[in-house]
């Protein structure tokens, strides 16, 4: 996507296997989604690592992912705490049911953003609002925005404060 193209940013796009990261509702318990969920965070490890291996500190390193791929990389950042340059959840959340949500650690004032449209039919609002108190009890400098009457999308906004992360990381 042109939209996010940086000179000198290295991009790691991890594939779902059979373009599904979990066959599931994310919000069902954990464990009907497996191996799917497992196999999901170690793509989302094997990509740090590349970064890594590449000379990359995981301070530099922005998680980021729309629908699904917001769910894992939300759930890879509150089981993983670390300083991360960012998390990014677009119309996605942290997954499994609500009450499964015990995380401990720090990401250590990693900014994440969490963002969905309020009408998006795969994504209640207030699981946007749980994630995003998750990450602020993780000690993040966490920012929500919800865009009225909009669905399951990416919105201009949006790749405006995904291109805001990455200039901060300059």
């Amino acid at each position: 996507m042109d939209e996010f193209l940086h000179h000198g940013v290295m991009y790691l796009a991890p594939q779902a296997a059979g373009n599904t990261w979990y066959p599931r509702s994310g919000y069902a318990p954990i464990e009907v989604n497996e191996p799917w969920f497992s196999s999901a965070l170690a793509r989302v490890e094997a990509a740090l690592e590349m970064a890594t291996t590449a000379g990359i500190p995981t301070k530099r390193v922005i998680l980021l992912g729309f629908s699904q791929g917001a769910g894992i990389v939300s759930e890879y950042a509150a089981q993983n705490p670390r300083r991360y340059g960012g998390v990014v959840a677009l119309s996605g959340s942290l997954l499994g049911p609500e009450t499964s949500h015990a995380y401990d650690g720090t990401i250590d004032g990693t900014p994440v953003f969490v963002g969905c449209g309020s009408n998006d039919p795969h994504v209640p609002t207030e699981r946007i609002h749980e994630t995003a108190s998750v990450f602020a009890e993780l000690d993040s400098d966490v920012t929500v925005e919800l865009y009225d009457g909009l669905g399951h999308v990416i919105t201009d906004d949006e790749i405006q404060r995904v291109n805001t992360f990455v200039k901060q990381l300059d």
